[in-house]
């Protein structure tokens, strides 16, 4: 994602900073009643994500908003969660990897249901603007 000085264009000079997930740390725990064989699914998610200082930073500081969605095999959202993490830019530092804190999310399983009956997506939470030019970038998804 790219964002841009409030008030300014959006050319190279305009960026205030860009991120990007680049990985996550997962874990699943299972918790199953033997009679009934519903239960549920713990999982604990922790995204890697590289924030890049742009040209218009002037705070060092770049607030970013991420979101976690658990889907069923429609696409249906069951739960949506949204994380605020700040990334600082210590000394010259003009791109930053950080992991942020895993979070766990609960998921209910009826009585044959597995963790591979859901989906998990992960995005940053974007404004209508931010949308409109991140799928503008090449290479980006539609």
């Amino acid at each position: 994602m790219t964002r841009f000085a409030q008030g300014g264009g959006q050319d190279l000079a305009d960026v205030v900073n860009e991120a990007e997930i680049t990985g996550y740390d997962l874990t699943c725990e299972y918790n199953i009643d033997k009679k009934t064989k519903a239960g549920k699914v713990v999982v604990t998610l922790g995204l890697h994500i590289t924030a890049t200082r742009g040209p218009a930073d002037r705070q060092r500081i770049a607030p970013f908003r991420y979101f976690i969605a658990i889907t069923d095999p429609d696409r249906n959202v069951l739960e949506k969660q949204v994380f605020d993490i700040d990334v600082s830019f210590s000394g010259n530092a003009a791109s930053i990897p950080v992991r942020d804190t895993p979070v766990p999310i609960t998921i209910p399983l009826a009585a044959g249901k597995t963790g591979l009956d859901f989906e998990i997506f992960t995005g940053f939470q974007l404004t209508p603007d931010e949308v409109t030019y991140n799928r503008r970038r090449p290479g980006a998804p539609r």
